[in-house]
């Protein structure tokens, strides 16, 4: 039997289960041993079990299966369908476009508002108001705040970077010059602390870097009170 023939088998009987409200159930006539897929348990339709385990799906690169709402490189939209033939291609749509291609499907990259990349397990903060949260998905980016699931549709409002808080800036102004601008085993030369490609001490036009320290300190505490203005 062709993979069509077992789609055409499959939409026909999920007719028929609709529209007569009955449901198939899935006889085997083989030892599971052999390879056959189980019921996933006794209210799964014979449909379902077709759809599940014998009609061919796109997949991503780490083995994911292409799931509508998922965003693949190509496509400016969410994915609203795939088809997949008998020689491994495929083919993806969203709203707009369609995108052909053979073997895995490329995953979207999905940056933040910083222009970094988003990955599963990231810890993303919120521009506006400071909230962290982890990632759990990227294609959909969907993350978590405490328990609580979000789905994001517009992933520059996030950043990788910590944003500042009163208690970080009290804390760094206890710190040595070295400790402040992680410096301890750097030369000079190799400052790995240079802000617009300049030295602490060249961008606040001062004679030291212990001096800059304070400067920085000063701008960090006046941007964080124009924040919360």
């Amino acid at each position: 039997m062709t993979i069509w023939t077992i789609r055409t088998t499959a939409d026909t009987i999920a007719d028929i289960e609709y529209n007569y409200d009955v449901q198939f159930t899935p006889v085997y006539t083989r030892e599971s041993g052999e390879g056959w897929p189980k019921r996933l348990d006794d209210d799964e339709s014979f449909s379902d079990y077709i759809n599940r385990c014998f009609i061919p799906r796109p997949c991503f690169e780490d083995g994911a299966l292409v799931q509508v709402g998922d965003y693949a490189d190509g496509l400016d939209g969410a994915i609203i369908g795939y088809e997949v033939s008998n020689t491994g291609s495929w083919t993806i749509y969203d709203s707009l476009r369609e995108r052909h291609g053979y073997g895995d499907v490329p995953r979207k990259t999905v940056l933040d508002g910083d222009g970094a990349e988003i990955n599963v397990g990231d810890t993303l903060y919120h521009k506006r108001n400071g909230k962290q949260y982890t990632v759990i998905s990227v294609s959909p980016l969907v993350v978590d705040n405490h328990g609580t699931e979000c789905h994001i549709y517009t992933p520059s409002v996030f950043t990788h970077k910590e944003p500042d808080s009163q208690d970080r800036i009290d804390e760094d102004a206890r710190k040595s010059m070295f400790q402040y601008w992680g410096c301890i085993a750097f030369s000079c030369e190799e400052c790995p602390s240079k802000i617009d490609g300049k030295k602490p001490r060249g961008y606040y036009g001062v004679n030291s870097c212990d001096t800059a320290k304070a400067f920085d300190l000063l701008a960090r505490q006046r941007k964080l009170l124009e924040g919360d203005m």
